[in-house]
């Protein structure tokens, strides 16, 4: 990885759900070094249909980009921002975590935030927009591969 000394990376996160709940829901994350240079650009999909929620698209978000970074730099101080409120607060134990899915997602963020120097911060939806926009690419590749399916699988 090619971060600038001991600068803090800022991670941005997003995760989609359309339609939510139960929709096609994806991820993505942006890493910038100190110097404002873009690290690493993910996105991915977390699921479609029963129990797709936007909050577990953000946790999947979160939860990937601490994965890059305990591979990349766990030492590095981090971190990782998401406009899910509810997500902080539950990371933070300010708040309860009910939802049997989030739950497990809540127990991997926290098992990737002691093996990383990372916090996890709330920030406004327009500062995640760059990483909306990737959670987006993945949702419009998913869907066109889901319409693709279904015309081959209806001819």
């Amino acid at each position: 990885m090619n971060s600038a000394g001991n600068a803090t990376i800022k991670i941005f996160t997003d995760g989609i759900c359309e339609p939510n709940p139960d929709g096609l829901a994806c991820w993505g994350f942006i890493a910038f070094d100190g110097c404002g240079r873009a690290l690493e650009r993910r996105c991915g999909v977390v699921g479609y249909g029963d129990g797709m929620t936007n909050q577990r698209a953000a946790y999947a978000a979160v939860i990937a980009a601490l994965e890059w970074l305990a591979d990349e730099a766990p030492l590095t101080l981090a971190v990782l921002y998401t406009d899910s409120q509810l997500l902080v607060n539950q990371v933070r134990g300010e708040w309860a975590c009910h939802t049997p899915q989030l739950q497990a997602q809540r127990a991997r963020v926290l098992e990737l935030l002691q093996q990383t120097a990372a916090e996890v911060r709330a920030v406004s939806r327009a500062h995640s927009a760059p990483a909306e926009a990737l959670a987006r690419k993945a949702y419009g590749a998913e869907a066109r591969a889901r319409r693709e399916r279904s015309y081959h699988d209806a001819t």
